[in-house]
């Protein structure tokens, strides 16, 4: 469908490292990816599919891999003004505590 793929893989990321960046880069980084997502071109014709390898991250591990601060920022931005379509999620090594808290929502 040429749909634009957002991929995230928890396994990848170096959580002492995504701690260690100043909360104002963690939004900028956000914000200037978002606006790349915005201007593609299959992005603006057929959406976007966000795709998310959880790789069984625990709780606490998941929760604070970001300030408050900027989780609270960046779900502003996303849920409220990021002008995408989006077409598909897919939560892919989904832990436990991850698939009840969805099965409430």
């Amino acid at each position: 469908h040429g749909r634009f793929a957002w991929w995230v893989t928890f396994r990848d990321m170096d959580a002492k490292k995504i701690k260690e960046i100043d909360p104002k880069d963690h939004v900028r980084a956000f914000v200037w990816y978002s606006h790349y997502v915005m201007f593609d071109p299959n992005a603006q014709e057929n959406g976007i599919i966000f795709i998310e390898d959880c790789d069984q991250v625990g709780f606490l591990e998941s929760i604070t891999l970001m300030p408050m601060k900027v989780g609270a920022k960046l779900d502003r931005l996303t849920i409220g003004v990021l002008p995408v379509k989006m077409k598909a999620m897919l939560i892919l090594e989904c832990p436990g505590w991850m698939d009840l808290c969805m099965k409430f929502m």
